[in-house]
């Protein structure tokens, strides 16, 4: 793991709580994962391009360092000792962007390590990665090595939006470890006492995330708490129906539709995104992941499904599914016909202040 070495002469600001802030880093398990994930390397090529930018950054900050989890800019460098780095007064702003046109007459930053030497650092702007809790656990941030304008009202709320993006990526992630946690024994009542039984059903219950589980005859068996909030339909509702009968897909294809059963004839894991309605009529726009559960002899016995929204307007979020000209075949495996994704008007490229601009 690449550790850039500079240490600020800078004195190290604590933001209030930062025990618990980092105690809420820690426990999404980001720090020292892997930092090829895609979902996190979408965002910051997207960011990127939008500010027209040479860096940009995910960055989740601890104790003593600062984690890059995604960093398109510095190949190689996936961490820096936390009082060297921008981004630990970037999580004291909490809501706020922390904006620097020009490194080198900020008198926060004009003895900076990466202001003075590599990679000459002029230009930042940063986002916190605010969670759901309240805790700034990181940045969202854009550097150049030419001094540039401060950011405008708009461009403030689209580096916010990408910030939220990975909020969301990193939360998500962190569900999903979860549930994986419990894949081999979700089945609820195969080999585990009815103390441990209901531990998990608590457990499950406190995800953010809808959970519903099926019998090998596809009669669905359990919701959570969330599935009931997302979804509208109660435990007793739900149970009414087989297999994907539960959802009222909106504008499904034939194609889509066979994804959908395959799901339930023994594939191993199936991932969708599709339009939703709920139990009042709203459509929502939904990513799910179907798991089969096999027996001893390799059949099917069961099948379970997480649940996440991603948003209550579809019409307002189309795109084409065309894949991005980075993203290459083999990085396209799931399947993503209907994604949605922000309209293009929400971002617009940035101009440096000595660069070119995007047209």
């Amino acid at each position: 793991m690449s550790f850039l070495k500079k240490k600020s002469a800078t004195v190290v600001i604590r933001p209030p709580e930062d025990a618990k802030r980092i105690q809420a880093v820690r426990k999404l398990k980001i720090m020292d994962s892997n930092v090829n994930e895609e979902g996190f390397d979408a965002i910051t090529r997207l960011t990127k391009r939008v500010f027209n930018v040479p860096i940009a950054i995910i960055t989740f900050v601890e104790e003593e360092r600062t984690f890059f989890k995604s960093c398109m800019g510095l190949p190689g460098a996936t961490q820096a000792p936390r009082d060297s780095t921008f981004c630990n007064y970037t999580v004291l702003s909490n809501e706020s962007c922390l904006v620097v046109p020009d490194a080198t007459k900020d008198a926060r930053f004009v003895d900076n390590p990466f202001v003075t030497g590599g990679p000459g650092i002029k230009f930042y702007a940063g986002a916190p990665l605010v969670s759901r809790e309240g805790f700034s656990l990181g940045s969202m941030c854009i550097i150049d090595t030419v001094p540039r304008e401060t950011l405008n009202a708009k461009e403030i709320e689209q580096l916010k939006t990408c910030a939220k993006m990975a909020v969301w990526v990193t939360e998500t992630r962190a569900e999903k470890l979860k549930l994986e946690q419990y894949n081999q024994t979700i089945s609820f009542g195969v080999g585990i006492m009815d103390e441990d039984r209901n531990k998990l059903l608590k457990a499950v219950n406190m995800f953010k995330s809808g959970f519903i589980s099926w019998n090998a005859n596809r009669v669905v068996k359990f919701v959570n708490e969330s599935f009931t909030r997302i979804t509208g339909y109660s435990k007793e509702e739900a149970s009414k129906f087989s297999g994907a009968d539960l959802f009222k897909f909106d504008g499904i294809s034939d194609e889509e539709t066979q994804l959908l059963s395959n799901a339930f004839d023994g594939m191993e894991k199936t991932r969708l995104i599709l339009n939703n309605k709920r139990k009042n009529g709203q459509t929502y726009t939904m990513s799910i992941t179907i798991h089969t559960l096999f027996d001893a002899e390799g059949k099917p016995d069961g099948y379970h499904a997480t649940l996440f929204e991603i948003g209550s307007n579809p019409q307002d979020n189309k795109s084409n599914n065309q894949p991005s000209e980075e993203k290459s075949e083999s990085q396209t495996t799931e399947k993503t016909k209907g994604k949605r994704s922000l309209p293009e008007e929400t971002f617009t490229p940035s101009k440096r202040v000595n660069g070119e601009s995007v047209e």
